[in-house]
């Protein structure tokens, strides 16, 4: 059994009995689908706003614009929100920051796709267990601060499949899968001293320094 699932994969934590380590950023983020307007164009848009918020907006291909907003915070400080909660404790943290927050605002108070999650890291000791075999965000998500999301997905299950393709049972599959990718893995998760809070300034005077 295969497990290729995110983050916080339930299918994970039944097969290994518990949880893995977290490695909590200090962030969290939310991700978003909005109307799109006449101020958004084909390029991705960044802004850095007072007291740690990051947004960005970026066009998609269905005539809609993805929305992101991500900032600073305590781990437990948004923890286990219903839906509602969530969308007032976003529009508290946004209210008033500039740029495009009040559209955002609005947006999220319509939102039908609003995800809010903490940006952790998925710290795993193995990623096997008799048949089963985690790979992907689930095994070792790296976050998008890392910017090797991509690459480790598709080298993963690449790597994954060429070794049950030749291996001669399972387990030395997996075994030469662990082997080969943990390495890898270990790099992709390893941040630039300052990351990622240096991208995210608390107060307005460091935007301009």
């Amino acid at each position: 059994m295969v497990i290729a699932e995110g983050i916080g994969s339930a299918t994970r934590d039944l097969a290994f009995g518990g949880r893995p380590r977290f490695n909590y950023l200090g962030l969290y983020t939310a991700y978003l689908t909005i109307l799109r307007n006449n101020t958004d164009s084909r390029w991705a848009r960044w802004y850095n706003a007072p007291k740690g918020i990051v947004f960005m907006l970026r066009p998609d291909n269905y005539g809609k614009t993805r929305a992101s907003v991500t900032f600073l915070a305590k781990e437990k400080a948004y923890k286990d929100l219903s839906e509602a909660d969530q969308k007032r404790a976003l529009i508290d943290r946004i209210q008033g920051a500039g740029w495009e927050s009040e559209r955002l605002v609005n947006e999220i108070k319509e939102s039908e796709d609003l995800y809010f999650e903490r940006v952790s890291q998925v710290k795993t000791d193995k990623w096997t267990k008799g048949r089963v075999v985690i790979t992907g965000d689930a095994a070792w998500c790296a976050t998008p601060i890392a910017g090797k999301g991509t690459d480790l997905a598709v080298a993963g299950a690449y790597i994954l499949a060429g070794e049950l393709y030749r291996a001669g049972n399972y387990e030395e599959a997996f075994r030469n899968y662990e082997k080969i990718m943990k390495p890898y893995v270990q790099e992709c998760q390893k941040l630039p001293p300052g990351i990622p809070r240096i991208v995210y300034p608390s107060r307005e005077s460091e935007l301009h320094s």
